[in-house]
This record gives structure tokens, C-alpha cells and sequence, in this order.
């Protein structure tokens, strides 16, 4: 005798690997099965754990009180409705009730990886909705419910893969040509917000000239000292600002309050500092 039986034990994914098995087994050695009793008993002789053993003890009651034996076709249909049927749809329906809509998994794809299994599984039409529902994204699922009664499975997957097609396209956008308008726009508001650096400080050179003739440390107009002047508050003094170069960010700490004093005092003639010391003094300084 050539080849060996495999035991059945009604594991799903075992059934269809035992009917290749027993035909295969049939047909090599045709000259010892030559008839469908033969084929049958033995086929049943392999079915020896839980389930299976019931079934087959059953098989074999039915058929002796019968004195009638089935084709060998006639008992892989029986065989096939009672065990492969029923296993390829609960191991269907189990996966389908742990099925998820993966993340960046598009709606296309997710409708053809279920259907495979609702396909199999032999549940009925609101029950796969129900299971559906469970598995899309919530987005999707909210944006499906926002619109018109969904009545089929069918309407369900359209409309889930529009929402889906949508906004990728959207975000596509937003990402794209929309994305570097608001970064414009951001670049644009930086911009107003106020230059990147530090005012360049003048030097004792620049200052004095400007105090000699009368000219402003701001704007370098005449006519009035920096504290008057209309252009101070366009250029805010003592914050911190940021001024990248190449290698890194520096922080540039404008004048504080001490240096614009002395900067101001420096800024006076001699007539303008004798009257200032003289008030100082009247107030007790």
C-alpha cells in the first residue's frame, strides 16, 4: 500500500488537506479500494477524535441499517457540507469580528481585504453592516452616518471609500500648494513681528558726532533727543531676539536699562547736563 491518510479532527484548516489526502490515497491504490464501501469505511476509519469520531460512528450506523453504501462523491459532499462548509464560515466570521481598518490603510483596500471574508463567512446583510461599522475608522464611520441612509453593504463600502478618497485628497492639497501658502503667510507674520536681530549699536565715534550736531541716536534727524523721538517705539529695546547664522543661534541681548541711561546722558550738551545735575540735586540726589 503507497501513500498514508492524514486523521481528521475538524480543524478548519485541516479539512481541505484531508480530502487531497484521501484522494490521493484512493487513486494510487485503486486496485485495493475498488468500490465505494471500501473508500467510505476506511475514510471514516480516520476520523477517531471529538466531533469527527461522533460523526463517523454515526455515518457508519446510518449506512449498515441502510445496507446501502454512498459514491465516494456523493460522501465528500456530505463530508464537505458537515465539516468544511461549516468550518470555512466560522473561521470566516471569527476573523471578520476581529478585522480593523489598519492605520494608513486606504478604504479600497480594507473593502477588498473584508469582503474576502464576509464573502466566506455566510452572514447576512446587516450583520456584515453591523461588523463593518465596528471596523472602519471612526471618522469614516461618522462621516458615513452624517449623510443619507445606508441600507446595504454595497452603499456602505461606496460611501466609506469616497469619504476615504476625499480626504486623502484633501490632506494631499493642504500638504502641497495650500501648505506653503500658510507657510508664506507664517513667514509673512514673522516678518512683521519684527527684524531678526539686534539694532546695530552706534559707536562712541557715531554718537558723538550725532551729540555734536545735534543729532537724534535713533533716526539721526535734528530737532529732538532719542527719548522724544517718534521712530523709539518701532524698534523695541531691551528684548531678547534671535539672529541664526550658519553654524548656530546666538541670542543678542539689546541695551538694558543702565545702557540707554548712559546713552541718553551722553546724548546731552554740557548746558543740558548742568541743568539735569542741578534737578538732581533739588530732588535730593
Amino acid at each position: 500500500m503507497i501513500g498514508k491518510i492524514d486523521d481528521f479532527d475538524r480543524t478548519p484548516d485541516k479539512a481541505q488537506r484531508w480530502i487531497s489526502s484521501t484522494d490521493l490515497h484512493f487513486d494510487i491504490n485503486n486496485t485495493i479500494y475498488n468500490s465505494n464501501k471500501k473508500k467510505v469505511y476506511v475514510a471514516l476509519s480516520y476520523m477517531k477524535d471529538g466531533n469527527t469520531a461522533s460523526w463517523s460512528k454515526a455515518k457508519m450506523t446510518e449506512y449498515k441499517e441502510k445496507n446501502a453504501y454512498p459514491t465516494w462523491a456523493d460522501f465528500m459532499k456530505t463530508f464537505t457540507a458537515s465539516f468544511r462548509t461549516a468550518n470555512v464560515k466560522g473561521t470566516a466570521s471569527a476573523a471578520l469580528m476581529k478585522m480593523k481598518m489598519e492605520q494608513g490603510e486606504n478604504a479600497v483596500a480594507f473593502n477588498s481585504r473584508f469582503m474576502l471574508d464576509a464573502g466566506k463567512s455566510g452572514i447576512n446583510n446587516k450583520a456584515m453592516i453591523m461588523v463593518y461599522q465596528k471596523a472602519i475608522r471612526p471618522p469614516l464611520l461618522r462621516g458615513a452616518l452624517t449623510g443619507k441612509e445606508l441600507l446595504t453593504i454595497k452603499d456602505w463600502m461606496s460611501t466609506v471609500a469616497n469619504l476615504d478618497a476625499n480626504w486623502i485628497s484633501a490632506n494631499a492639497i493642504s500638504e502641497g500648494a495650500w501648505g506653503t501658502r500658510n507657510k508664506e503667510r507664517q513667514n509673512n507674520r514673522n516678518r512683521k513681528s519684527g527684524p531678526s536681530t539686534s539694532t546695530r549699536r552706534l559707536t562712541k565715534d557715531e554718537e558723538e558726532s550725532r551729540r555734536k550736531e545735534g543729532r537724534c541716536f535713533i533716526c539721526n534727524e535734528k530737532g529732538h533727543i532719542e527719548r522724544n523721538c517718534r521712530n523709539k517705539g518701532k524698534t523695541p529695546e531691551g528684548k531678547v531676539r534671535q539672529t541664526k547664522t550658519e553654524d548656530d543661534t546666538k541670542t543678542v541681548v539689546e541695551e538694558d536699562r543702565v545702557q540707554n541711561i548712559m546713552r541718553m546722558w551722553r546724548e546731552l550738551g554740557e548746558d543740558q547736563r548742568t541743568e539735569a545735575m542741578k534737578e538732581l540735586e533739588d530732588k535730593g540726589f
